[in-house]
């Protein structure tokens, strides 16, 4: 399983945001999961699907911004607008019977005048922000 997005990426609030993971072989999976992580906090999950259903949010996340889609070999998860506080590491899963694959993150920075360095560990980024003049 790949994230086929760049490590980081940057929208200004207002704009519209696609992170698609491709799957080399996903014809065991039964579900295919977006979680969303911050800086020193445990990963939510932001939505699921399964087969032929239709997607399933969480309650954290407002169905009418985030959007899940199933591509072929892939997902892909849409937030529009975005928002300060979508700002995050993204990835996805894919649940075969007893296991879970997971894909790199993707950070997604909501961006102004605020330039970001980051630098990405399993699931634990630590990034530093500076304003830019």
């Amino acid at each position: 399983m790949q994230n086929s997005e760049p490590l980081v990426i940057s929208a200004e609030p207002g704009e519209a945001v696609t992170i698609t993971c491709t799957f080399v072989d996903d014809s065991s999976a039964d579900v295919r999961m977006w979680y969303k992580q911050r800086l020193e906090h445990v990963p939510l999950e932001v939505g699921s699907k399964i087969k032929d259903k239709d997607p399933v949010m969480s309650p954290h996340f407002k169905q009418t911004r985030f959007k899940i889609d199933r591509i072929a070999n892939a997902i892909s998860l849409r937030i529009e607008p975005v928002t300060k506080e979508d700002e995050g590491m993204y990835f996805c899963g894919l649940g075969r019977q007893n296991a879970m694959d997971f894909s790199t993150a993707t950070f997604l920075a909501v961006t102004g005048d605020i330039l970001i360095y980051c630098s990405q560990c399993c699931f634990y980024v630590k990034c530093l922000f500076n304003k830019s003049y």
